[in-house]
Parts: structure tokens; sequence; C-alpha cells
């Protein structure tokens, strides 16, 4: 018998790593509005009189506010995590005009970060509530802090977490029974492997012999046979004194239309493999480096160790960040790891610790491996019997504007035949222009998967 008791007890203890239970315990709590000078909230431990137990019960008066934060305030028996559900457990005795109900944690430095619940008290009952909180993906939580520490991390203790309701501000008055808030801690979630295989382009990437441009970055630049292959290589000669950074520039431009360097589009995951010959040991190169420009009008600056102790050919992989995020608007700065969606390859340039050595590199190509998503290969064939313009999934029309039909890549075929490339370039969503008569001439889509 006292085994299992222990047994009902450990279990109890791993359901709920953490709980506060209104309808036996009475706790420390506070409560905020707008309009708080005025007192027209409250929050008391009180019978429910449709459930019959205690219960924690909030009351607002919707004629001054629009919000209530039912706060704990002392947060640091909370145990530390990274994943865990909240579950709340609230009672409503009448229809009410709340539309969401948000979790609210607030850390040690009184950064505040909400998690929405979008909900409808239509009818009077027993509503269970459910947060997941992960303090290492915090990208969809809404954020607010008055204080300088501000980090967007939860940083632990906690000073107070608080149910909020959110509703009308149209005069109404409201009540909300909280019975419990349980905190159960989730499993982390590893990052998950890449939904699709990294595939190589059909050739090299980048010949750099065969680019417009090649341009000298504090070194020599001919065209020279590779010692090993007897294949013609883009050979960059650093003499002493020249500097630490020697390598070769695609381009000089910085504009996205005019820019002459290689490309990449939008990719899921990508890396690149510079191929190089050495005919010396160089062990003075310690990085390489690679410049991007971004289709936002920013730069990206990528380096990656390199050890070039032995003379021969050296595969030198670089891992690249995923693209997948949304156009950013020309000139716009991006939001922290951003990276727009045109990725333009300027330079490829060797770091060394000293500028006092000789060697040649014989630079060969760049290979190319790329993850993309199966969607990126469907092919649209819209028939509407008058010129259309389709835009790409996860980019917004505004960023469109303008663009050449060379950066609209959705767009297979219309009809009529006549169309032009100038068609190409309308400022219309995916549906087609209305006719003279303002109706919509109708669209068909014909998918085909290549």
């Amino acid at each position: 018998m006292m085994k299992k008791v222990l047994l009902l007890i450990a279990v109890a203890f791993a359901a709920h790593a953490f709980e506060l239970d209104f309808t036996k315990n009475v706790y420390k709590t506070a409560w905020w509005s707008a309009n708080k000078q005025l007192d027209r909230c409250s929050l008391t431990v009180q019978k429910d009189k449709r459930t019959g137990v205690q219960a924690l019960c909030a009351q607002w008066d919707g004629s001054v506010t629009n919000y209530m934060h039912a706060m704990l305030v002392d947060g640091k028996d909370m145990p530390v995590f990274k994943r865990a559900k909240f579950t709340a457990v609230v009672s409503v005795n009448m229809p009410l005009a709340v539309n969401a109900v948000q979790l609210r944690l607030q850390d040690k430095n009184l950064e505040t970060f909400y998690w929405k619940k979008n909900i409808k008290f239509d009818k009077p009952g027993t509503y269970v509530l459910e947060y997941v909180v992960d303090t290492e993906r915090l990208a969809a939580t809404s954020i607010s802090s008055f204080t300088k520490d501000a980090n967007k991390t939860i940083d632990f203790p906690l000073s107070t977490f608080a149910l909020s309701f959110n509703f009308p501000q149209d005069g109404t008055p409201g009540e909300a029974f909280i019975h419990s808030i349980a905190v159960t801690e989730l499993a982390n979630i590893d990052k998950p492997a890449e939904s699709f295989p990294r595939l190589p382009l059909a050739k090299s990437w980048v010949m750099p012999l065969e680019l417009p441009q090649r341009i000298p970055y504090n070194d020599t630049l001919e065209k020279a046979a590779n010692p090993l292959t007897g294949e013609t290589s883009l050979k960059m000669t650093h003499a002493s004194g020249k500097g630490k950074v020697f390598g070769v520039d695609f381009t000089r431009f910085t504009s996205p239309r005019g820019i002459l360097g290689p490309k990449i589009g939008h990719y899921d995951a990508a890396d690149c493999v510079v191929n190089i010959t050495t005919t010396q040991p160089l062990p003075h190169i310690k990085t390489l480096k690679l410049e991007w420009f971004e289709s936002h009008g920013g730069l990206k600056r990528l380096s990656f160790p390199v050890q070039l102790d032995k003379a021969g050919h050296h595969a030198i992989k670089c891992e690249l960040p995923a693209v997948t995020t949304p156009d950013i608007p020309y000139g716009h700065a991006p939001k922290e790891k951003q990276i727009g969606q045109l990725w333009v390859l300027m330079n490829v340039r060797f770091e060394a610790d000293t500028a006092d050595f000789d060697g040649d590199v014989y630079f060969n190509s760049i290979d190319l491996n790329v993850a993309r998503s199966p969607l990126e290969n469907i092919v649209f064939e819209l028939d509407t019997g008058q010129v259309a313009a389709v835009r790409p999934p996860r980019r917004s029309t505004a960023r469109y504007r303008g663009a050449s039909s060379a950066r609209i890549g959705a767009i297979a075929s219309t009809r009529p035949a006549t169309a032009t490339a100038a068609d190409f370039r309308a400022r219309a969503p995916i549906l087609p222009r209305t006719t003279a008569g303002g109706r919509n001439a109708g669209l068909a889509l014909r998918f085909v998967f290549t």
C-alpha cells in the first residue's frame, strides 16, 4: 500500500512540475488594467456559484479598459525550464465579450512576454487554455520591455506571471473564475533535420574565368594551367608586403539589377565547396572570406577557417545560411538574421596572419549543393484570355513593384501569346486584371510538376 501511495505522489509530481490550485489555496496576487487609478477592476478569492468551489475571481469594467492582467506577484518558485506547457482552467457563468486570453510572463529584468490564444466565452462553462512556451523559440511571441536590460530572452527567475483577458471597451462588465494554472515541463525539440535532400547543380556554380568581371584584390590575376590537373584556372599570386587579405572581386556594383556576380535565389539549405590548388604549403593563410550582396541592399560577410599546410588540391566546404525569409524592400534594414532572396557572390578572398609571404593559389571552381522544396518546381500555366501576373509564394506584391521579368520566376506562359516582358511587370497579385467593366475574367491554373 505504501508503495502505491509513493507511486501516486511521484506520478503527480511528474505530471505537473508546478501548479497553482486556487480551489484549495490562496496566493499573493495583483491586477493591472488601463486607467488603474479608477480602481474599477478586482481580483479576489471567492466561491464560484456555478461550480460550487473556491476560485480566483477576476472582475473588470469594460467602460474604462479593454484588458485586465490577473497576476501572480511572485514567480520565483516556478522552476527554470526550456520548454513547458501552461494549462489554465477558467470558468465563466455567463457569455462574455472576451476575444482573447494571453499568458503573460515577466522575467527578472521586467521584460514581458505574451502568448495569445483567441477564444470566445460565448456560453457558461469551464474552459481549458493551453500555451506552449519554448524559451529558445520566441520569434512568434509578443515582447515588450520598459527596461534597458531587454535582450529578448526569458531570464529566470520570473518576477510575475499572469493571465491577461482582452475584451472590447464597450461598457460591459465581465467576470471570470481562474481555478488553476499548471506548468508541465516538456521535452526539448531538437533542431529538425533538413526536410529536403541537398543536391549538387549539374555543373560547377562558379567558373571564375567565365564571369564577366575579375578584379584583383591585393594580388595579380592571370589565366594559367593548373599544375596538378592541367585544366585552366584563375591564378592568384600574392607578393610579400601586399597585405594580409587577397583574392578576386567579381563585382563592385551595389545595385541588385546591375550586379554582375553569380547569383543564388531562394533555397531551404545550401553549402558551397570552393576548389583551389596550391603548389606549396601556405600555412599563413588562415581564413576564407565570402562577401555577398543581398536583395534588400545589405552585405553579408561569411568567414571559414582553412588549413593550407600542404600543397595540393583543397576543397573548402562552406555552410550557407538558409534563404527562406520574405523579401525585404530595397534599402530597408533586415531584421536580425534575415537574408534577402537575391543573393550575389561579390568576392572570394583569403586572409593570412601576416603580409610577408609569397605564394600562388589556383582558383578552380565553386560547387553548390542546394536543398529546395518540391514546391519550387511547380510550373504555372495560365489560360485567362488576357495578361495576368503571378506572385510566387512567400513574396509580397509590394516587393515586386517595377521589378524586372527575370525576377518573377513563377510565370511560365500566358494567353494571349502577344504578352511581352513589360506585361510581366504588372503590379497585380496572382488574380488577373479585371475587364473594362470591372468584372474578373477568371483564372485557370494547370499545375505541372517537373
